[in-house]
C-alpha cells in the first residue's frame, strides 16, 4: 500500500481480480469444505500465509452468511461470496487489530485467495446508483477448491507413506539390537 493509503496496481493481484470476476459467478463450492481444505493444506499450498492469514479468511467466510435465513450467500448459488463490513467491522469481530488486519488481507490478495473490488469511494457494500456491491471478494476461494484439495491428498498419502517407513523400522530396530 502506497503511503496515501492507495493499493498499488499489481500485475498479480490485478490477474488474480480477473480471473474472479470472469469465473466467480460460474463456480460453485461448499463454503465448509472450502474451510476444512484451507485449515488442512492451506499453509502446504501457500507456505508463505501465517496461521492468523488463515485464521482471517476463515473469519471472512463467516461474514457471507445470511442473518435472516443462516444460509452462506454466494457459494453455490451461483453468485459471488462478498465481505462487504469495514475493516473495523471485521478486526472487532475476529478480536485482532486492523493493522493485523489489513496486513492479512495483503497477503491473501497476494497468494490470490481474495481479491478487492473497490468502488470509486473505497468503501464497501452497496453504493447508491451502483450496480452490485463492493467488498472483499472470496470468489478465488471457491475456484482454487481443487488446487487444496489436491494439497490434502498429498498430505494425506505423503503421511501414509511415513507410517509405513516408521512402522518398518520399528519392526527391523529389535533385529539391530540382537
Amino acid at each position: 500500500m502506497q503511503s496515501n493509503g492507495i493499493r498499488q496496481i499489481d500485475p498479480v493481484t490485478t490477474a488474480y481480480k480477473k480471473l474472479a470476476d470472469e469465473q466467480g459467478p460460474h463456480v460453485s463450492a461448499n463454503r465448509d469444505e472450502v474451510v476444512r481444505h484451507l485449515h488442512k493444506a492451506g499453509r502446504t499450498l501457500f507456505p508463505q500465509l501465517s496461521k492468523t492469514n488463515i485464521d482471517v479468511v476463515t473469519a471472512l467466510t463467516g461474514f457471507t452468511k445470511d442473518p435472516a435465513t443462516g444460509k452462506y450467500i454466494g457459494w453455490t448459488d451461483g453468485g459471488i461470496p462478498m465481505v462487504c463490513a469495514s475493516n473495523r467491522k471485521l478486526a472487532t469481530e475476529m478480536g485482532i487489530s486492523e493493522a493485523t488486519l489489513k496486513r492479512s488481507l495483503h497477503a491473501l490478495c497476494k497468494v490470490g485467495l481474495i481479491s478487492n473490488d473497490d468502488s470509486a469511494s473505497r468503501r464497501r457494500g452497496k453504493i447508491p446508483g451502483s450496480v452490485g456491491y463492493y467488498g472483499i471478494n472470496l470468489s478465488l476461494l471457491k475456484i482454487r477448491l481443487p488446487e487444496l484439495v489436491i494439497a490434502y491428498a498429498d498430505l494425506t498419502s505423503n503421511r501414509a507413506a511415513i507410517e509405513h517407513y516408521w512402522a518398518e523400522i520399528k519392526s527391523i530396530r529389535p533385529q539391530c539390537r540382537a
